[in-house]
């Protein structure tokens, strides 16, 4: 995550879970684990793993070395918001999060100046005892991921399509993302096409432009061509 982060990405998209649980594929995620443990991972996380508190005091350390970013964080969470919340206070990240109860969302600059510069979405019904882990699909819509580039559609997945922000989906798995997948839709023409007519589709901007392997393609200059065309 710090090389994504110092790389110029804004929102990541993380998953959450206890060694304990069982995987996609019906297995204990990391046997002979502490099962309390809390870890970020993807799908099966006894092919990598990372501690949560540590992942998130990543993001501590860079929002303390750049107090003008703004960062917004996704669960896919499979632990609670208690356990959750509990990494945050333990990584020092609290602090930074924003809470938002209705109506426009502020400025950058707002927040900025608030000190809340991290919203964290989760995927799981919001606990009234952390009103900052905010129920991603009360303001969020999204188009869905595919598994060939062919299956890409504009149409909305989950969230209702009149939520204020819009996640553009661009990325191909079956289960696991790879680098050989990322090459045939992270380049242009085709990824600023997509998110131009998903756009159109939905007349509205894409707020979050998400994508496996950033490292790879057009996404960052694409996203921030368009950044600089929507200033003012």
């Amino acid at each position: 995550m710090p090389a994504q982060l110092k790389f110029g990405v804004q929102a990541l998209m993380l998953d959450a879970w206890n060694p304990g649980d069982l995987n996609l594929f019906n297995q204990i995620q990391v046997p002979d684990e502490d099962p309390s443990q809390t870890l970020l991972c993807h799908a099966a996380c006894v092919l990598g793993n990372q501690p949560l508190e540590e992942g998130l005091g990543e993001i501590t350390l860079f929002l303390e070395e750049n107090p003008r970013e703004v960062l917004t964080i996704i669960f896919e969470s499979h632990i609670s918001s208690a356990e959750l919340a509990a990494a945050f206070d333990a990584a020092g990240l609290t602090q930074y999060t924003y809470q938002h109860a209705s109506g426009a969302w502020p400025t950058m600059g707002t927040m900025i100046d608030a000190g809340t510069r991290l919203v964290a979405f989760q995927d799981i019904a919001t606990d009234p005892a952390y009103p900052w882990l905010m129920n991603v699909w009360e303001f969020a819509f999204e188009t869905d991921y595919a598994s060939v580039p062919a299956d890409f559609s504009c149409e909305h997945n989950r969230g209702n399509s009149t939520n204020d922000l819009f996640i553009f989906n661009n990325f191909l798995t079956n289960v696991f993302g790879s680098p050989e997948s990322a090459e045939q839709v992270n380049y242009n023409p085709f990824l600023t096409a997509r998110i131009n007519e998903c756009e159109a589709f939905h007349a509205t901007m894409a707020n979050f432009v998400t994508v496996d392997f950033i490292s790879i393609g057009d996404t960052k200059i694409t996203v921030d061509e368009l950044n600089r065309e929507r200033s003012f």
